[in-house]
């Protein structure tokens, strides 16, 4: 009898220290594992800005013109109506109210980029193209990127692509703006540029 309430005794202790191990395991990755996955997020949304930024780059070069519309939206139905696109979920990542596309017709729920209207193949290289939505950009000297009330974000900051196919994630300050989305030293010239959300 002895023995067996021993071996029950070491069973239970042991059990317990396994479970403080493990727990102060997942204690210790979980933070890793959460700031890994959202910077996967950033990534890819990044990667994706410069993708469509490339589409958009190869039809101005047939067309001599970049694609334009009255939306983001209807900016990127133009490149998969011309093929430069192949897939509509290009358009799309993981974010409060929008959903992934299911036909090769897009609606502002499955688009989660802006796009500059007003850029030309002559505009200047630091023009922002194509970037993440959830924010108002103005196109001045040093502008940052103000969220829109009411944003659920999956990333802090903005993943951008500039008209030279540069593309990169600017993280987001305490309060929720994106710093220099546009140089010091920017000049739009007498060019007009307009921000087209989805």
């Amino acid at each position: 009898m002895n023995g067996c309430l021993l071996a029950a005794i070491i069973a239970a202790v042991a059990g317990f220290i396994g479970f403080v191990i493990i727990s102060m395991l997942t204690a210790i990755a979980l933070p890793s594992m959460t700031k890994a996955m959202a910077m996967a997020k950033q990534t890819a949304a990044t990667q994706q800005a410069r993708a469509i930024s490339l589409m958009m780059l190869q039809y101005s070069i047939d067309n001599n013109a970049y694609p334009e519309g009255k939306t983001s939206t209807e900016v990127f139905q133009k490149l998969l109506d011309g093929k430069y696109a192949t897939d509509p979920a290009i358009f799309y990542f993981r974010m409060a109210g929008k959903t992934k596309p299911t036909s090769s017709k897009l609606t502002p729920e499955n688009v989660c980029f802006d796009v500059t209207s007003g850029a030309e193949p002559g505009s200047q290289d630091d023009v922002p193209l194509v970037f993440s939505t959830g924010y108002t950009l103005s196109y001045t000297a040093g502008a940052s990127a103000s969220p829109v009330a009411g944003t659920v974000f999956p990333f802090k900051g903005l993943a951008v692509c500039y008209k030279s196919n540069s593309a990169k994630f600017l993280k987001a300050d305490s309060d929720g703006t994106v710093p220099g989305v546009l140089p010091a030293n920017f000049d739009p010239g007498t060019k007009t540029y307009t921000q087209l959300t989805p």
